[in-house]
């Protein structure tokens, strides 16, 4: 097992590493990374474009790293890389020590992971604070402990002090609460409701700039929704199909991959336990169902990236509902692949960046 986890974290910080440095290929700082850095330079409390944390993040690391391309790459990879290490911690919450290790390889098959997370913006960011928002609810769900109703709390709020669609995630939370009889009794838990004030306190500030600037960022969102070629009623049912297809696609290396490891592995029988199942499907399958629900009510094409964060728990949700025996040798070669899989984005994009170069 020990070598297990050292192949683990060796992909990893090589496959951060390198994804630190292909980006130096382009010709300048992508537009919303040098916007993040400017918004963070004047302590703004918010924009006409996105709540300020993100912006404040950047102008730190741009300036502790001496105000270079490299740190706003290599500040993606941090927060890819954080990620990644939180999902890692919310997939031991349910599966051994190998399938989680198994399960947080499965994300490097997803292009937001790799390829998507080259830009530092808000997207970005929300890929670090999921995952850890997700596992400190379950740890106060599970333990009901002030310090972990407080950092959910917090992390919640600088989720929506990110993006205003960090509040899908609690949406997705909310539903679990609903739906699992067991779960209903958040309702008559203080400490639960502590969690709330806490996550009103870290967006305060910005709710009072919102105030004092009547609300003016709302306009800037309300204008966000691309408009759409078709107009007759078979919109309500293209944009979200055609946005679903689109998360599949960026998924499909990892569930390739995944399919021909597992197919002659010997199946494990297992109780799948109901709470479980309920919260990994809520925090699964709600964040992307809820694109799809809006787009289908109002027939407005959807933006495949606004579903950033929301695949986090791919892994775990395959790892936990399609058991298989993985032997040592099968799990170092799983791993490789995707790190394989990291390689070939990355020669991708190095060829993009050429490309683009040489117009």
């Amino acid at each position: 097992m020990k070598k297990e986890q050292e192949l683990f974290v060796r992909v990893l910080i090589i496959s951060a590493f390198i994804w630190s440095i292909v980006p130096l290929l382009r010709q300048s700082l992508p537009m919303d990374t040098q916007e993040a850095i400017v918004w963070g330079k004047y302590c703004l409390l918010g924009t006409t474009k996105h709540p300020p944390f993100s912006g404040w993040v950047a102008y730190i690391f741009y300036q502790l790293l001496g105000k270079t391309d490299f740190s706003m790459y290599l500040l993606s990879q941090i927060c890819v890389s954080f990620g990644l290490w939180g999902i890692y911690k919310l997939a031991k919450c349910f599966l051994s020590e190998t399938q989680a290790i198994l399960a947080t390889v499965f994300q490097l098959g997803i292009i937001f992971y790799h390829f998507s997370a080259t830009e530092f913006n808000v997207n970005v960011v929300s890929l670090s604070i999921w995952p850890w928002c997700t596992y400190f609810f379950w740890q106060a769900y599970l333990h009901d402990k002030l310090k972990y109703w407080s950092f959910f709390g917090v992390l919640m709020g600088v989720n929506i002090l990110n993006k205003y669609v960090g509040g899908i995630l609690g949406v997705a939370l909310a539903f679990f609460v609903l739906l699992t009889p067991n779960a209903r009794r958040l309702l008559k838990n203080p400490k639960a409701y502590l969690s709330v004030v806490v996550c009103f306190i870290v967006c305060l500030p910005h709710l009072c700039w919102l105030y004092e600037t009547n609300f003016t960022m709302l306009n800037y969102i309300s204008t966000r929704n691309p408009k759409g070629e078709i107009t007759s009623f078979f919109k309500h049912f293209v944009y979200p199909l055609k946005f679903f297809g689109a998360q599949v696609l960026y998924v499909l290396p990892a569930i390739i991959t995944f399919y021909f490891f597992s197919r002659k592995q010997k199946r494990v029988e297992f109780q799948k336990d109901i709470e479980i199942s309920h919260f990994l499907l809520c925090i699964g399958v709600i964040p992307t169902s809820f694109w799809m629900v809006k787009s289908a009510l109002w027939g407005t094409p959807l933006k495949d990236m606004w579903n950033f964060p929301s695949l986090f728990a791919c892994g775990i949700i395959v790892f936990y509902f399609i058991k298989r025996e993985w032997s040592e040798q099968k799990t170092k070669l799983f791993i490789k692949t995707f790190f394989v899989w990291s390689m070939i984005f990355a020669f991708a994009y190095t060829g993009q960046c050429l490309i683009t170069k040489s117009i």
